[in-house]
């Protein structure tokens, strides 16, 4: 709220300025609480990129502490029972290279992605308010 005044807000402040996720919710999220309130394990099969392992995280974030208990307590304890699937096609040979291959996700490049939205974002939002300021005159 502090940032939303264009008028009175520094587009060059917003570059230090805090940002903030919101929780995850929706039906999916409900989906996926209940689904892994009965699991052992979790192996994510998702896009082979930067963006599918940030979404393993999130996945992970929403998951892994209601997974069955692994003898310890919390999410750290799980993690051992949480697997990767790399894979470049949807064909029955590379799916199961996959599965015989299982890895775990890359929260390094997870982090890469969360860098560069907020990077976008605050880019993005300054370069417009300097813009728009700079033709209205």
């Amino acid at each position: 709220a502090e940032y939303q005044s264009w008028d009175s807000v520094d587009p060059a402040e917003l570059f230090t300025a805090k940002t903030l996720r919101k929780a995850q919710q929706g039906s999916v999220v409900k989906h996926l609480q209940v689904e892994s309130k009965s699991v052992d394990f979790i192996v994510l099969w998702l896009d082979c990129d930067r963006e599918g392992e940030n979404i393993c995280f999130e996945v992970l974030s929403i998951c892994q502490g209601l997974m069955k208990s692994g003898g310890g307590a919390g999410e750290t304890s799980n993690y051992d029972r949480v697997y990767r699937a790399y894979f470049s096609a949807i064909n029955p040979s590379d799916i199961q290279k996959a599965y015989q291959k299982l890895g775990k996700p890359d929260r390094n490049q997870a982090l890469s992605v969360d860098a560069r939205q907020e990077l976008d974002l605050k880019v993005g939002v300054a370069f417009s308010r300097f813009q728009t300021r700079y033709f209205q005159g």
